[in-house]
């Protein structure tokens, strides 16, 4: 008998409320130790904060069995259920030889919501939003984050108004950069920030407007980027 890896209710507000976050999808040790080798990669010393340095360019592409061991068979049929038309085939499909950490440095507050975007909307990046070549997307956590130290942001629903918006204009809203552009003249409702424990995962709808939020905790914020 096939094990369920998400309920009912979870696919139900994923494509109502356009995310869900899945506790302990992975397995503690697994992000745990995925998270001390984070902190190698990147040459951070856990213990010394003076060591906690970005440099332009670093790379946040790694190819450690550590951190690959985050992609689980569970996560990829999570993501099956999600996005994939036939999920029994799409676990093969998913690229899985390279890990894309996403750091967040600690940094003074006062904690506040900031950066709402699409992903997909970078400069002279021109992803469809008819034809997107993800349907999802994941933040994968490697350790537990403390209110304001990383945690996502949200604006739960703001995929459906992203969507009607791209529908009312199709030939004026071909580019996920267009839509992002009018976000700071729409009304996104209240926004939600997530406090994940380590190996939860957090899947949000391509159209999904987030932040890219402040970390005014007490340590670096390292999370697994994977899109589908």
């Amino acid at each position: 008998m096939e094990k369920q890896i998400l309920t009912p209710d979870q696919i139900e507000q994923f494509l109502v409320e356009g995310y869900i976050l899945v506790s302990g999808l992975i397995p503690r040790e697994i992000a745990t130790k995925a998270d001390e080798i984070a902190f190698r990669c990147n040459g951070f010393d856990p213990e010394d904060p003076t060591t906690w340095k970005s440099e332009p360019g670093m790379t946040e592409y790694f190819y450690e069995p550590e951190l690959l061991a985050v992609y689980t068979p569970e996560l990829q049929m999570a993501a099956a259920r999600l996005v994939s038309d036939d999920p029994y085939i799409f676990p093969a499909a998913c690229p899985d030889d390279k890990a894309f950490v996403i750091k967040l440095l600690p940094e003074p507050g006062p904690w506040k919501v900031r950066n709402r975007h699409l992903d997909g909307s970078g400069t002279n990046v021109y992803h469809s939003v008819h034809r997107s070549p993800w349907r999802a997307f994941a933040l994968i956590y490697l350790h537990d984050i403390e209110p304001h130290g990383g945690g996502t942001v949200l604006f739960p629903r703001s995929h459906h108004k992203m969507r009607a918006l791209a529908r009312s204009q199709p030939n004026k809203y071909r580019w996920i950069s267009q839509l992002h552009n009018e976000i700071e003249n729409m009304d996104l409702g209240d926004h939600v920030e997530v406090e994940p424990k380590a190996g939860d995962v957090l899947f949000i709808h391509s159209l999904m407007v987030h932040c890219k939020p402040m970390n005014t905790g007490s340590r670096p914020r390292f999370a697994l980027n994977m899109k589908w």
